[in-house]
């Protein structure tokens, strides 16, 4: 009687870990997913904000360049043919300009935690909070990186 009792007891156990171990993946998969998200939407902002400010300085450029020439459309073409090199230059520098940052961020979202988990000690809160500190000044380089 007294086993059926200790095996019930092990069984509630074990089901509590193992829901309480689910919750804790559900908890740093949307940790994860939001920190993506974040970082997407201020690239999207950033890059935004720099395409029209890039648009803006181009027209004005266009029409500086009508005195030189006299007419609008010699500056409109020379901006044009810039823009043309500068997309010839970004799609050749593609993998080091574009790819590898990109997965470098998305990498250290995604792996951050991991990686801290395995090297902390547990027994030692000082050095969780360290790494807690860590954390902030990675997301804070991340942030400034874009």
């Amino acid at each position: 009687m007294e086993k059926n009792t200790d095996y019930s007891k092990i069984e509630n156990d074990l089901k509590s870990y193992l829901s309480m171990r689910y919750d804790l993946l559900r908890l740093e998969v949307l940790e994860k997913l939001s920190k993506v998200l974040a970082v997407i939407v201020l690239a999207f902002v950033a890059i935004t904000l720099v395409l029209a400010a890039l648009i803006y300085f181009s027209f004005a450029l266009s029409f500086a360049l009508k005195t030189v020439f006299g007419s609008v459309i010699p500056g409109f073409c020379i901006i044009g043919g810039l823009f043309l090199i500068l997309l010839a230059i970004v799609y050749a520098f593609r993998q080091k300009l574009l790819i590898d940052p990109l997965i470098q961020v998305l990498g250290s979202i995604l792996f951050q935690n991991d990686e801290q988990v395995s090297n902390a000690d547990v027994s030692n809160p000082t050095e969780a909070k360290e790494s807690d500190k860590d954390n902030s000044e990675t997301e804070a380089q991340v942030a400034e990186n874009l």
